[in-house]
């Protein structure tokens, strides 16, 4: 079973969750476990892995994923509108629903993150 602080999708792109509170297993949509860490149940690769900290000063591409590096959210997973360079200090004040936006270094060269994993 697969640890569900790490957060992955399957292969069509579906978030998996933990649908038995009190035990660590991974499931998919339908709850069927993950067989591993690194497939689903029939044995297909898991298309999403744990994505790294929102870092100062970086260059992103469009649908690059991030969590924040502290905060209420810290767990949550972010992915990046359209293309740009994040903040040079000052991480953004990140949203904690679903959908939520924030812009990551206001100008010429901002991010918008949306948040697809609380």
């Amino acid at each position: 079973m697969a640890v569900t602080s790490t957060k992955r999708q399957d292969f069509l792109g579906r978030w998996l969750v933990n649908t038995r509170p009190g035990t660590s297993n991974t499931t998919d949509h339908l709850g069927r476990d993950a067989a591993n860490g690194t497939t689903d149940y029939l044995g297909r690769a898991l298309a999403f892995d744990n994505p790294g900290a929102w870092g100062a000063g970086a260059a992103k591409v469009a649908g690059a994923y991030v969590k924040p590096l502290a905060g209420v959210n810290y767990d949550a997973v972010f992915v990046a509108l359209d293309a740009g360079t994040t903040a040079a200090v000052t991480e953004p004040t990140w949203p904690t629903t679903v959908g939520g936006t924030v812009v990551d270094n206001a100008g010429v060269n901002s991010i918008t993150w949306k948040c697809v994993h609380p």
